[in-house]
């Protein structure tokens, strides 16, 4: 399986499992909405667009015919998502990237997340060349997927790591 397949695969899990993770607590999704100072009546909308949004780029991964599409919403949404960090510099507001399964608050680790997918969104862009998903073989797609999960709960050790870390030095 190549690189490409791989990053394809990578970004549809990240973004259709932050999508689930956001509909599963939508109430705590609008709240960190509401801290990024959005007037509540456009956060409730914003709580429940824009997971279906994550939602739909992520299965317009599946078909090589519509995956462009997807990435290009999905770097749209990272440019948001940027934004939403730079809202919240300087004070403390819950990130709720992927619901609240992972605690953690705007910052540092949000801007490298973005970027990250970002250059991993580029990098499909300008492949040019993305699959049909279900064309690849079951073993292809469950290692796949499987790095991906593995990538995710890396991510979401290190975030845990470092929050503990941080209240360690802050008691002492």
């Amino acid at each position: 399986m190549n690189a490409v397949i791989q990053i394809q695969i990578l970004v549809l899990a990240v973004f259709f499992f932050s999508a689930i993770t956001k509909l599963f607590d939508l109430r705590s999704f609008k709240e960190t909405i509401v801290q990024l100072k959005v007037p509540t009546k456009l956060a409730e909308f914003a709580a429940l667009t824009l997971p279906i949004i994550e939602l739909t780029a992520s299965i317009l991964f599946v078909w090589e015919t519509t995956a462009m599409i997807g990435v290009m919403v999905i770097i749209c949404l990272l440019l948001c998502f940027g934004y939403a960090a730079h809202r919240a510099r300087g004070r403390y507001v819950e990130c709720n990237c992927f619901g609240s399964l992972v605690q953690e608050q705007f910052g540092t680790l949000t801007y490298a997340k973005i970027i990250c997918l970002l250059i991993l969104s580029m990098v499909l862009l300008m492949s040019g060349s993305m699959v049909t998903i279900y064309t690849l073989s079951f073993s292809e797609i469950a290692a796949a997927l499987l790095n991906s999960i593995g990538i995710v709960l890396l991510y979401s050790l290190a975030v845990t790591c470092w929050q503990f870390k941080k209240s360690l030095s802050s008691e002492m």
